[in-house]
């Protein structure tokens, strides 16, 4: 949900798409293109994009959707997921026959940075996700603070690799089903 939001999209062909976006929740501009029978691409770049927490269970991704993920490049200078101020964000994001694989994902503000990749793999069988992940803060005071939570520590500095796996879709995550080391 971007909230009220006004869209002006341009296309000479009907297949190569260009947007700009401007709202109460986002401000930019994205490009598509729309490939027959392969997945589209979406470059899309932002100067501001809030997104809100989704509220109530996820949802089960529709099997026949799959194919249609899209490969992805997107960047935004300023990020807000619900109350969390993520600084910018990079993501690039590749489709394939049976996986989506998010092969870069940075968030970077003042004294937390978060790196990560993975992919959700999905077949007849059941779909499994995968994520490793590196967060690092030089100090820690001024990450709680950006993300709204209690600084608790001050000036002190922190590193977390992981690697995680559920089965099911990635935001199927449950914690009683996860596997995965940390250091």
């Amino acid at each position: 949900n971007l909230g009220r939001t006004n869209v002006r999209a341009l296309s000479d062909d009907g297949v190569e798409w260009e947007a700009w976006l401007s709202g109460d929740h986002v401000r930019g501009q994205a490009e598509v293109k729309m490939n027959r029978g392969e997945p589209d691409d979406l470059r899309m770049d932002f100067d501001r994009l809030y997104l809100p927490k989704p509220r109530g269970k996820p949802r089960r991704v529709d099997p026949d959707a799959r194919r249609r993920y899209p490969n992805v490049e997107i960047h935004a200078d300023h990020f807000i997921f619900g109350e969390w101020d993520l600084g910018s964000l990079d993501l690039e994001a590749t489709s394939y026959v049976g996986r989506w694989s998010v092969d870069q994902l940075i968030l970077d503000q003042p004294g937390l940075q978060i790196s990560a990749n993975g992919h959700w793999a999905y077949g007849e069988s059941g779909s499994t996700t995968r994520v490793k992940a590196g967060i690092r803060s030089d100090d820690i005071g001024i990450a709680l603070d950006k993300l709204s939570l209690p600084p608790h520590i001050a000036e002190s500095r922190a590193t977390l690799d992981f690697a995680l796996e559920w089965p099911g879709e990635p935001q199927g995550f449950v914690l009683s089903k996860l596997d995965g080391t940390y250091s």
